[in-house]
């Protein structure tokens, strides 16, 4: 499942997923409902999600992605949003509550894969790179490019956070 801060990027990272062979699933109705009563102004929600506008930024991104997690339709869940060098700054508190979101929702959900895509392929701004890193949550440059390397993986095996070695091994 997806979500995004605008229709046309929704369009554009569907188009994307498509062409890489792994399109985006329709949402239950049943999801869709859940959506709507937690925030009614979703008029008719899909997926990939376009949140923007629909509530507070801050409340809206993490309980959509919760709700997505949640449902347990979904193996993979991808934010597709714009922490930018040439953005303003402003707009970086909810690309990095998204971020930390979905580090949060891997944690939570057993076989859950979590990523998050730029809008562009340029470099995101380094505390991003930085806290992406710390978090282990894949940050990937641009929707062509992030749904090729995500198709690459998805059928692999199901995702497992890496675990501390019970013993350490004789060298």
């Amino acid at each position: 499942a997806g979500i995004s801060e605008s229709g046309g990027e929704c369009a554009l990272l569907a188009d994307q997923a498509e062409a890489a062979g792994i399109p985006f699933d329709p949402l239950a109705p049943e999801l869709a409902s859940e959506l709507i009563d937690e925030f009614p102004n979703f008029l008719a929600p899909g997926n990939p999600l376009d949140a923007w506008g629909i509530a507070d930024e801050t409340e809206v991104y993490p309980r959509s992605l919760e709700l997505l997690a949640a449902s347990g339709d979904y193996d993979v869940l991808v934010a597709l949003a714009d922490p930018s060098q040439f953005r303003d700054p402003s707009n970086d508190e909810w690309c990095e509550l998204t971020l930390r979101t979905l580090a949060r929702l891997r944690d939570e959900h057993d076989g859950l894969f979590c990523a998050m895509t730029t809008v562009h392929s340029a470099d995101p701004p380094r505390h991003f790179q930085r806290l992406a890193r710390e978090l282990d949550v894949p940050l990937l440059r641009g929707p062509r490019d992030a749904m090729q390397a995500l198709s690459g993986v998805v059928g692999r095996r199901p995702y497992a956070p890496p675990t501390a070695a019970a013993t350490t091994p004789d060298v």
